[in-house]
């Protein structure tokens, strides 16, 4: 029995979205067990090693100005997209159509503390691990508050960023996705502490990971075990997939 190079393609592709799969269901197990042995530390007892802590952000130094809300923050991560029709094969029959591409893409962190009543922490966010919310990412794929810029804001963005409109030739439509860290919020952060800044202790990546959301830990906890449910939930759907596709291959080629 033969199989074709579509057969095949398809096998190779569900075995990808299987390893996909195994892999975050590894990793997000490791981390909600890494979360829940974690005991939550107060800031006054901290000392060298690995800790847990939840507090209030405070700035050290003036914020950083969000480029979309214009939200007083200590970390942003920006990215605005336009549908766009692009031109890549012109000896493809599908080749330009519209699709969403890349106009702006902008982040920045700066360092801040974290007070949890009983003292202040200081947070390195470089290479740390960032988790936050999503009420500001909008995209029609993955949520119905997916939300276009108004004219007004786009030329606003625009502008800022140095990009010149097409002067009415034609509406550019754009969609954006802003996350931050606000400046006063509520924080939860896992990581090493090694050393002090200005006699602070100061968690930063040093050899372990660092963690760093605006989602409580118990909202970690439920969002990584959605996680896990979803990853076993493709887990056992591609191999039942696979098995289906093979028997109806096999069946074919017996009749």
């Amino acid at each position: 029995m033969k199989i074709d190079l579509l057969t095949l393609t398809v096998i190779i592709v569900v075995l990808i979205i299987e390893a996909i799969a195994v892999y975050y269901f590894v990793k997000y197990k490791r981390l909600r067990r890494l979360i829940s042995s974690t005991k939550t530390s107060r800031i006054s007892d901290l000392c060298d090693g690995f800790h847990e802590i939840e507090g209030r952000i405070i700035s050290l130094s003036q914020t950083l100005i969000s480029p979309y809300s214009e939200k007083a923050c200590v970390y942003y991560d920006f990215l605005v997209e336009e549908r766009r029709h692009i031109r890549r094969n012109p000896y493809e029959k599908n080749d330009g159509k519209a699709e969403w591409d890349g106009l702006i893409r902008d982040e920045k962190m700066l360092r801040f503390g974290v007070d949890d009543g009983s003292g202040i922490a200081v947070v390195d966010l470089k290479h740390a691990s960032i988790e936050l919310k999503s009420e500001n990412e909008f995209d029609p794929d993955l949520s119905r508050d997916m939300k276009l810029m108004s004219y007004a804001n786009q030329e606003r963005v625009l502008e800022r960023y140095g990009i010149k409109s097409d002067e009415g030739k034609r509406v550019r439509t754009l969609r954006f996705r802003e996350l931050l860290l606000e400046d006063g919020i509520q924080v939860y952060v896992m990581g090493e502490v090694r050393g002090n800044d200005n006699g602070q202790p100061l968690f930063g990546v040093q050899g372990k990971p660092l963690y760093v959301s605006d989602h409580s830990e118990d909202g970690l906890l439920n969002l990584y075990e959605n996680r896990l449910v979803f990853s076993v939930v493709v887990m056992i759907s591609i191999p039942l997939g696979l098995l289906l596709f093979w028997l109806e291959i096999v069946m074919r080629f017996q009749l």
